[in-house]
């Protein structure tokens, strides 16, 4: 940016030079020269412009292109004597990620940690067109929150969201690409006997 201003501006002088030196005698060309030489040192300036106009876009293009494009998919699941949450990374680009996700899971409004993968603290890594599966145990995170499953899943005093919600900020870095933070996704864990699942609300 700073090379093409200082460009614009030596070309815009030299253009001014030039019909100064026409203005006050220096020159004596026809007046027909005179428009000729006008029209050129306009059309240089409009080609510097758009050369630099259209070397910015493609700058920007690729630079999108590049970007790492990943997402995140949670799946619940009964077992015999647990819920399990399976977390599946997806990396859609054609490059090497780090993903970071962080959960804030809420089980009835308390914040529960789970562990440095699951806060944000170590990335998952991920080869390019490639996911990664990771999970977890819903019951091992109610009882960390004081609560006893059994009681849990009957509970119909609360709205189903309020029992186990999970807000998940991702944020990846692409080796090309850079890095980039996503929106928060918001889902919650369904816990009734008659159902079990992970209910994906925004």
């Amino acid at each position: 940016m700073k090379s093409f201003r200082i460009m614009l501006i030596v070309l815009s002088i030299a253009f001014g030079l030039v019909l100064g030196a026409v203005c006050v005698g220096l020159l004596k060309e026809s007046i027909a020269s005179i428009f000729v030489l006008a029209l050129t040192g306009g059309a240089l300036i409009a080609y510097a412009w758009d050369t630099h106009r259209i070397a910015e876009m493609t700058k920007t293009q690729l630079m999108e292109s590049q970007k790492p494009k990943v997402g995140i998919q949670l799946v619940a699941g009964p077992t015999a004597s647990d819920i399990i949450l399976n977390t599946i990374v997806k990396n859609m680009s054609n490059a090497f990620c780090q993903v970071w996700t962080k959960f804030d899971i809420r089980v009835y409004g308390k914040r529960i940690s789970h562990s440095a993968r699951y806060d944000g603290e170590e990335p998952w890594n991920l080869l390019p067109n490639a996911e990664i599966q990771g999970w977890f145990s819903i019951f091992a995170i109610l009882r960390k929150a004081g609560k006893d499953p059994t009681v849990v899943l009957p509970d119909n005093m609360v709205k189903e969201h309020e029992k186990l919600s999970i807000t998940v900020t991702l944020r990846a870095k692409g080796t090309p690409g850079g890095e980039v933070e996503y929106p928060q996704l918001h889902w919650y864990v369904k816990l009734t006997p008659a159902k079990i699942d992970c209910v994906y609300m925004s």
